[in-house]
């Protein structure tokens, strides 16, 4: 994004980085951090990587 880019000092727009990276093990390591926050969930635990959609607002 450009310096000057108006979205950058818009109160209405998030701007965050994003990946598109392709690995060869990232099904494995998605299923593996499905599996231990379904544990966590289970046990009364914080999640990881959880997202705070308040600072979406």
């Amino acid at each position: 994004m450009p310096a000057h880019s108006p979205l950058k000092d818009d109160g209405r727009v998030l701007v965050s980085p994003h990946t598109a990276a392709l690995d060869t093990a990232e099904d494995r390591l998605i299923a593996e951090l499905l599996a231990a926050n379904a544990t966590r969930l289970l046990d009364g635990q914080s999640l990881l990587n959880r997202v705070n959609t308040v600072e979406f607002y």
